[in-house]
């Protein structure tokens, strides 16, 4: 998607929501993946727990994940990727992450925030890379400094090979 799409209730995730709730409904009749990872900045869980549960009306199937005692028990799991970063809790969640993320479709919300090398952003390429199927979700376009670490993360999302040229078609 380029760019923010605007619906009736204003929301600028609605295609993506769109097609979360699909893929929800796939899991049920298909269950190809156990369950939907999403992974979104902490200051925007709370937004993305109400769009999700219910705006588009996807209530109980959508949990955020307690990071002190993380479990995996909705079909849409939130985590706030901030709570890879440091503290008592992040090994735990990150390793039960990792454990689930083969089984898992994950959803990498604002992915242009991980384009730096640190143990949150380490983390989660390594859930990306084992999961067997993600999507990354950004609408800042890659640049500057970031543009090595931002190419190898649309090269993992993309059917053809990507270099700095081509990058914006991958995106």
């Amino acid at each position: 998607m380029r760019g923010p799409a605007q619906v009736r209730d204003g929301s600028c995730r609605a295609p993506l929501l769109l097609r979360t709730r699909r893929h929800d409904s796939h899991l049920r009749q298909h269950g190809d993946a156990k369950r939907i990872l999403w992974f979104t900045p902490k200051a925007v869980v709370d937004t993305a727990l109400i769009e999700l549960s219910a705006t588009w009306g996807l209530g109980g199937a959508v949990q955020v994940v307690d990071r002190a005692s993380p479990t995996f028990g909705g079909s849409i799991n939130i985590v706030g990727v901030e709570w890879l970063s440091n503290g008592s809790a992040r090994g735990a969640l990150a390793d039960k992450l990792i454990r689930v993320a083969p089984t898992s479709f994950c959803v990498f919300d604002e992915v242009h925030r991980y384009y730096t090398t640190c143990i949150r952003n380490s983390t989660l390429r390594r859930v990306a890379s084992v999961a067997p199927k993600f999507l990354s979700m950004t609408a800042t376009p890659v640049a500057g400094p970031s543009l090595k670490l931002g190419i190898e993360w649309l090269r993992d999302s993309v059917g053809f090979p990507v270099n700095p040229a081509n990058q914006l078609v991958a995106s």
